[in-house]
C-alpha cells in the first residue's frame, strides 16, 4: 500500500501534522513486517447514527459533531433526546466515531472516560472494535496517512463523501496481534519504547517535516511581511511621506475651491444637502499632512452613489452581456480594476429604475458584507446596494481615492453602523476625512504606489512559487519516507 502525505484542512496545527507523521512512520514499518487485513477484521460491529430532536432534557445525551473540539467533548453542554432504542446506540467505552460530513470528514474521536447515557446523532459512524483488540491501536491508525491515503483513493477527494460503513470496512490495515498492538501504543506515548526500526522511521520523517515546515513558516511569515509592507506604503502616502512635495504644483486648496466650483456640473447620484455634512472639527485630525495638502471629507471631492437590486422573480430584468451589475461577492477576486460580476441586467429593468451606469473612471467601494473591497472600474457599470461608490469631481483623481480607500478601509469599517450586520452608511461614507494632495503631487503619489506594489507582487510571485515548491517536496519527501 502506498502512502501519501494528505493535507488536512481541519489539522493545521504543527504538533498535529507531527503526530500524524508519527503514526504513519510506525505503520508503514509494520506493513512491511506484517500481513495486511482489513478494517473490518478488526470491528465487531459499525454502526449509523440516530436521529432525533434535541433538547434539554431527555433520557439520553446525544452527541453530535460540533460537540467533538480537540478530541474532546463537555458532556455539560451536549444536548438531551429521548432514544427508545438506547441500547442499540448507546456509546460505550473506547467505540470510535467518524464523522462522515462537513469539513471534518472521517475525523475519529475516541470514546473515553464516559460516564453518562449518550447516543451518536447525525453524520457519526460508530465502529466499535472487537474485545480483544487495543482501541488505541486502531485509533492511531486512524490517524495516519495510511489511512487518509486510502480515503481519499475511495472519495476522489471530493466535497461531497461517497464512503460508507461498508467501504469503510475495506480500508487495508496491517494484521497485527494484541501484543503489536500495545507496543504500538507504547511507542506512540514514548519514543523510546520502540525497536530501533521504529525509531530511526520516525525520526527520518520528523527530521525531514521539521525542515519543509520552517521553509513554510518562513513564507508565512514573509506573505505577513508584504501585507505590512503594503500597509505602510499606502499609510506613508496618504500622509504626505512617499514624495516630496514641490512648491510649484500649488496648493491643495486650489484645487478644492475648483471642485466645489465644479460641482454642480458633476454626475448626478443619491447625494444629501451640503449642510447635512458638518464642518471638519480639529478633533477629527488623525494626523499632520503637509503644508499645501488640505484635510477634506468624500463628499467635497466625490459624488457618493449607490444603487439596488433587481427583483429575482422577474427573469427579464437580466440580461447576458448587457448591462454590467456588482454585488459585494463579485469583489472577492477583483483586483485594481473591475469590468462586470456574476450577472449583468437588461435594459428593461435599467429604464425602469432610477440607477444609473458610474462612468468607466468611477471608484466601487462594497458598504456591507464585507466592508472593505474596493476597485476602479474599468467600464461603465451599476451595483447593488451594498455599496457606497464615489464618481470624484475630478477623474483624474480616481486612482488615488482607490488608494486612499484601501487604506482607510479598515477604519470605515470599524466605524460603520447596523445590528444585524454592519453596513456603512452614506452620511458615514460621505463623513469620511481625506488628506487632500495638488492634483499633480496625487499622480506622484499613485505612480510611486504602483512602482513598489509591483515590486511587492513580484515577491509575492517568488513566494507563492517557493511555497508551493516546498509543499510538493513535502508531499514527495514524506512519500519517500513512508514508502522507503
Amino acid at each position: 500500500m502506498e502512502i501519501q502525505f494528505i493535507p488536512l484542512t481541519f489539522i493545521q496545527e504543527k504538533g498535529d501534522i507531527q503526530k500524524q507523521i508519527e503514526n504513519t512512520s510506525i505503520f508503514s514499518v509494520l506493513q512491511k513486517k506484517y500481513p495486511v487485513t482489513t478494517l473490518g477484521d478488526y470491528l465487531e460491529s459499525t454502526q449509523y447514527w440516530y436521529t432525533a430532536s434535541a433538547l434539554e432534557a431527555g433520557n439520553c445525551h446525544m452527541l453530535r459533531i460540533t460537540d467533538i473540539n480537540n478530541g474532546r467533548v463537555d458532556w455539560n453542554k451536549v444536548p438531551f433526546c429521548n432514544c427508545d432504542t438506547l441500547e442499540k446506540y448507546r456509546l460505550r467505552q473506547n467505540d470510535i466515531l467518524v464523522a462522515r460530513t462537513g469539513w471534518t470528514t472521517w475525523k475519529s474521536f475516541l470514546v473515553e472516560d464516559i460516564s453518562v447515557d449518550a447516543v451518536f446523532a447525525c453524520y457519526l459512524i460508530r465502529l466499535r472494535p472487537k474485545k480483544d483488540i487495543v482501541p488505541d491501536f486502531l485509533y492511531a491508525f486512524l490517524n495516519s496517512y495510511l489511512f487518509w491515503s486510502q480515503i481519499t483513493e475511495m472519495k476522489g477527494w471530493s466535497a461531497q463523501p461517497n464512503v460508507n460503513a461498508e467501504k469503510l470496512k475495506t480500508v487495508k490495515i496491517p494484521k497485527c496481534d494484541v501484543e503489536t498492538q500495545k507496543l504500538v501504543v507504547k511507542m506512540i506515548g514514548d519514543l523510546r519504547e520502540a525497536p530501533t526500526e521504529f525509531q530511526n522511521a520516525i525520526l527520518w520523517a520528523r527530521k525531514f517535516f521539521e525542515i519543509i515546515y520552517e521553509t513554510q513558516i518562513e513564507h508565512m511569515n514573509q506573505s505577513e511581511l508584504l501585507v505590512s509592507l503594503r500597509s505602510a506604503i499606502l499609510r506613508e502616502a496618504v500622509q504626505g511621506k512617499l514624495v516630496p512635495q514641490d512648491p510649484s504644483e500649488w496648493n491643495a486648496q486650489d484645487l478644492l475651491d475648483q471642485i466645489q466650483k465644479e460641482r454642480d456640473q458633476s454626475v448626478g447620484g443619491k447625494r444629501s444637502k451640503n449642510s447635512e455634512i458638518k464642518s471638519i472639527d480639529p478633533k477629527e485630525i488623525l494626523f499632520a499632512i503637509p503644508e499645501n495638502w488640505v484635510w477634506c471629507r468624500l463628499s467635497d471631492i466625490s459624488t457618493i452613489i449607490w444603487w439596488g437590486t433587481p427583483s429575482s422573480s422577474r427573469s427579464d430584468y437580466y440580461s447576458a452581456n448587457w448591462i454590467p451589475w456588482l454585488t459585494p461577492a463579485d469583489m472577492r477576486n477583483a483586483g485594481k480594476y473591475i469590468e462586470r460580476g456574476g450577472r449583468d441586467i437588461s435594459e428593461i429593468w435599467y429604464k425602469n429604475s432610477s440607477a444609473q451606469l458610474m462612468p468607466e473612471w468611477s471608484v466601487v467601494f462594497s458598504s456591507r458584507a464585507p466592508i472593505w473591497y474596493v476597485a476602479i472600474t474599468k467600464n461603465p457599470l451599476t451595483t447593488n446596494q451594498g455599496f457606497k461608490s464615489l464618481i470624484p469631481h475630478i477623474k483624474e483623481m480616481n486612482e488615488y481615492l482607490y488608494y486612499f480607500l484601501s487604506f482607510a478601509s479598515k477604519g470605515i469599517d470599524e466605524a460603520a453602523g447596523g445590528t444585524t450586520f454592519k453596513e456603512v452608511s452614506w452620511k458615514e461614507m460621505a463623513r469620511v476625512l481625506i488628506p487632500l494632495p495638488p492634483l499633480a503631487e496625487q499622480n506622484r503619489i499613485t505612480s510611486k504606489i504602483n512602482q513598489l506594489i509591483e515590486k511587492l507582487q513580484e515577491f509575492k510571485l517568488n513566494i507563492s512559487e517557493s511555497k508551493d515548491l516546498s509543499e510538493r517536496l513535502l508531499k514527495v519527501g514524506l512519500k519517500e519516507v513512508f514508502n522507503w
